[in-house]
């Protein structure tokens, strides 16, 4: 059932202190037994509201359901248009759609030197498209650099040839590419395709079936022997939880980085051998300097 007018313009001004407020009873510790009592006694008391009221109802008494986690997250989606890049993971997550490729923070990479910026420059005749002709001259290695944007090989440069690809085939062919490239330096060569090659086939048979393919690309895990400890679970073990970690700051946090375009703000780290600090803005305007953001673990 729809979330009556009331409820609608209460989500759509949420702010931070709002959501944050909403989500106090999932960050708190968990209550007493007599408290527990107390919010269980309140949420009979309380009048049943339709749907989304239903939801908000229960999330203020720390008794919200994983089904009404999911109505609440759907709800909030289509009617929280302006919310920030927390928001999005706060939505994800109450939807229990937080960990995999396209929600929540997982979302496809922005870049400065995309179409729009690629057209403005070199559609000379405004026909929504760039034809090789249409590039200057003088750009080094020009038909190879219109080789690598032409995706689909039509001799043209259009909108789909910077279209972002499906998020689960691009994570396939990563993985791909993680299996081939042995020394981890973002290269594959010949070489290290035949080691791949060699190693795939066990048999020695000269060629590779499925069988062989599938056990390369995704070799099973190593059993375990009578001793060894159970591996933990990787990731929040419900919405619930990861909905805490998210309020605390154990999970993201809640302002936003960096846009495309922006200075990256100044930090001063030490060197790994320890000898000496290093300044991010000693480096402007005077070297190229990359900045790699990533989980090791």
């Amino acid at each position: 059932m729809k979330a009556g007018p009331w409820f609608r313009r209460f989500v759509c001004g949420f702010s931070i202190g709002g959501l944050m407020s909403l989500a106090l009873p999932l960050v708190a510790d968990d209550p007493s037994g007599d408290e527990k009592q107390k919010q269980a006694s309140d949420a009979k008391s309380s009048p049943e509201l339709p749907g989304s009221e239903a939801a908000f109802a229960k999330i203020l008494f720390g008794n919200l359901s994983a089904e009404h986690m999911k109505s609440l997250g759907e709800m909030l989606e289509k009617d929280w248009k302006d919310r920030p890049e927390w928001g999005e993971m706060a939505v994800a997550i109450l939807k229990d759609d937080f960990m995999r490729p396209g929600t929540g923070w997982w979302k496809p990479s922005t870049m400065r030197y995309d179409w729009k910026w690629l057209s403005e420059r070199f559609d000379t005749n405004k026909d929504g498209k760039v034809e090789r002709e249409e590039l200057p001259k003088d750009i080094a290695k020009a038909d190879q650099l219109f080789a690598r944007l032409d995706r689909d090989g039509d001799d043209e440069l259009a909108p789909a040839d910077f279209a972002d690809s499906d998020p689960m085939k691009a994570q396939a062919s990563n993985r791909l590419f993680d299996r081939f490239d042995f020394d981890s330096n973002g290269r594959v060569t010949q070489q290290e395709i035949a080691e791949f090659f060699r190693r795939a086939d066990k048999d020695k048979a000269e060629f590779l079936t499925p069988e062989d393919w599938w056990l390369a690309i995704d070799p099973p895990a190593k059993r375990r022997t009578s001793g060894e400890a159970d591996v933990p679970a990787m990731g929040p073990s419900s919405p619930s939880v990861a909905l805490r970690m998210l309020m605390r700051g154990e999970m993201g946090w809640l302002t936003t980085g960096p846009q495309v375009g922006d200075v990256a703000p100044d930090f001063t780290l030490p060197k790994h051998d320890g000898t000496a600090n290093v300044k991010l803005s000693d480096s402007f305007g005077k070297r190229p300097v990359v900045l790699v953001f990533g989980s090791f673990t």
